[in-house]
């Protein structure tokens, strides 16, 4: 089991995120490899030292496959994965893709190149990450972004159990697709959605191998978004009802595993507040504690486990 540390704008000496070249870049080098105030890092490394508006991170635990930001410019940076580096921007078997175009993995990360602070907050421990920040540019919702592993059901055998999912928007971020996006079927595969090889370990070529995910649809009343539909607390036994989100490889219909504690919330959005805790009681998951962030761009919500509960495939 593992649990996530939290990191808010709203710390003391938190590091800014805004419009100005690089402040995505240092922001998890804060978070990852050093820490700031009183937060510890993730414990995170530094293949190469950073080189420009570039920056590059390997996890301390699992499957240990590196991220490169790059481009941190004034309004968008650049998420690739590579399973080795060469130097600070270039390795071998990439995954994802660099450019704002359908197969990036971007990071929306201020509307306007200005140092105007915005607000972020972002999970992470020694496997994965997950960053989202508010988009004033959509109505004051939350972008999200990931990068680590996530939760194989091949267990320490799959050793690729790696992805990187960010925006894939062209110019503006008002067509992105994101974490808050889900599979309307199981064949169907999501935009910036990337992990090195399949289940098989081939490895497809650049930009790797296009993932998909889905939690619940029937109990959310909708195939695409993180939302929900039943009464909360559901009335007859005051539970609370939420969904794994399930990693897959639509192409070759294979359930690869599911996200590292983000879930599906199966209850309507309007029934929770923004960075509300709760804690189930009853059901499956009694004794976890979640923080709910809301909106997201299309209204859902996310819905991220707080407790020292997290799976993990360990090595």
């Amino acid at each position: 089991m593992s649990q996530f540390t939290i990191y808010r704008s709203t710390d003391t000496s938190a590091p800014i995120l805004n419009g100005i070249t690089g402040s995505f870049v240092n922001l998890l080098d804060k978070c990852l490899i050093t820490g700031y105030g009183s937060q510890i890092p993730a414990g995170w490394t530094k293949p190469f030292p950073n080189s420009g508006t570039t920056g590059c991170y390997l996890p301390a635990s699992g499957s240990r496959f590196n991220l490169v930001v790059k481009d941190d410019s004034t309004t968008h940076s650049m998420m690739v994965g590579f399973e080795v580096l060469t130097n600070a921007t270039t390795g071998t078997n990439q995954f994802g893709s660099y450019g704002l175009n359908a197969n990036s993995a971007n990071v929306h990360k201020s509307a306007s190149a200005d140092s105007i602070s915005r607000d972020w907050i972002l999970f992470a421990d020694s496997f994965t990450f997950y960053f989202f920040n508010i988009s004033t540019s959509l109505s004051n919702s939350y972008f999200g972004e990931m990068f680590g592993d996530f939760y194989s059901v091949g267990g320490t055998g799959d050793i690729y159990r790696c992805a990187v999912i960010g925006n894939s928007f062209t110019s503006t971020p008002t067509a992105a697709t994101s974490m808050f996006d889900i599979s309307s079927t199981f064949s169907d595969t999501i935009l910036s959605h990337y992990t090195p090889r399949n289940s098989v370990g081939i490895y497809p070529g650049s930009p790797g191998l296009q993932l998909g995910k889905h939690g619940d649809a029937g109990k959310a009343g909708s195939t695409t978004l993180l939302t929900g539909s039943i009464a909360y607390p559901n009335p007859i036994d005051q539970g609370i009802y939420i969904s794994p989100i399930w990693i897959t490889e639509p192409t070759n219909l294979v359930i690869r595993g599911r996200l590292r504690g983000v879930y599906h919330m199966l209850h309507a959005p309007n029934s929770f507040y923004n960075q509300q805790v709760i804690t189930a009681t009853v059901g499956d998951f009694s004794g976890k504690s979640f923080m709910i962030l809301k909106p997201t761009p299309n209204l859902g919500v996310y819905c991220i486990e707080t407790s020292n509960t997290l799976d993990t495939n360990l090595t």
